[in-house]
């Protein structure tokens, strides 16, 4: 007959293996995952299409402000060149000089924020180009590192399997079947340590004489509660 002490060992080993599949599983996510890159090299593309779209822009408004200046000019040279003495006019000009004088400063202020909007896109767009070769570099070497802790921890559990498969041989196939539905029906622990005279489970104060039971290790002696296997010291 099994003691609490072997399936207790069992169960420590197969808690060990769900935690080492666990790791592989998180592991395993990891390897070949390029989102970072594919994100890194989608916001270079967008960089890219943002200074093409400024850069339009900016020819845009070089020509919009030129011509303001050519035509401000025409105005001034019509108001200063006396060729023009009608005061009507002469009141129009005025006041189409002054409306061409504010789309030209309108202009002109737009024209000094794309520029500015241009420079900072080019230092961004400099900088991410810069650091993309970096970060292949460094998914390359993590990848590395994926596959080195995949290895070890695989390396582990082929261990781990050899000696659960030596323990389980020592007990019945009943005991292992029942300590299997106990662990899928009890949250993954079957066998549970006695403290104090509380149940490591339930935590329900446990009768004396099942304390004593227990400690004596003959027998499979169950808590009257959580109906888990008890492991005294």
């Amino acid at each position: 007959m099994a003691t609490a002490r072997q399936v207790y060992e069992l169960q420590e080993l197969d808690q060990a293996l769900d935690g080492l599949q666990a790791q592989l599983k998180a592991l395993d996510s990891r390897r070949g995952d390029r989102s970072a890159l594919d994100s890194a090299s989608t916001a270079v593309e967008e960089r890219r299409t943002r200074l093409r779209e400024l850069q339009l822009k900016q020819r845009a408004q070089d020509g919009e402000l030129a011509s303001l200046q050519t035509r401000l000019r025409e105005i001034e040279g019509q108001l200063y060149g006396g060729s023009v003495t009608n005061p009507r006019d002469l009141d129009g000009l005025q006041r189409e000089q002054e409306t061409l004088r504010g789309r030209v400063a309108k202009a002109e202020e737009t024209l000094l924020e794309l520029m500015q909007s241009l420079e900072e896109t080019q230092a961004s767009q400099s900088r991410a180009e810069a650091t993309a070769p970096g970060l292949e570099v460094g998914w390359q070497e993590e990848q590395e590192r994926l596959a080195q802790q995949t290895e070890r921890l695989r390396s582990d559990m082929r261990s781990l399997v050899v000696r659960r498969a030596a323990l389980a041989e020592m007990l019945a196939p009943q005991e292992v079947s029942l300590y299997a539905r106990l662990r899928g029906t009890r949250g993954g622990s079957a066998v549970v340590r006695v403290e104090r005279a509380v149940c490591g489970g339930c935590r329900v104060s446990l009768p004396t004489h099942i304390v004593q039971r227990a400690r004596l290790g003959r027998e499979m002696v169950f808590c009257p509660s959580c109906r888990r296997l008890l492991l005294v010291n």
